[in-house]
């Protein structure tokens, strides 16, 4: 309870930081261009990629696709 306090005063949550991590890791991983998007999407703990296409289009307002490095 005291660290749902202090964050809340913090203006932030649980959620929000356990958000942030999740969008942090997938984009690293998007721009290293060696995983699949399912693969990610289940690494970062979607169980789905449908889900995981919509929280990252929230987090970023674009598709995970988008921060793919161009194929050479």
């Amino acid at each position: 309870r005291t660290l749902m306090r202090r964050l809340d005063e913090d203006g932030t949550s649980f959620q929000a930081i356990k958000d942030g991590l999740r969008r942090d890791i997938a984009i690293r991983d998007l721009r290293d261009g060696h995983k699949a998007i399912e693969e990610i999407s289940q690494d970062v703990g979607f169980s789905s990629s449908a889900n995981f296409h919509r929280a990252f289009r929230r987090w970023t307002g674009v598709t995970p696709s988008t921060y793919r490095p161009p194929k050479t």
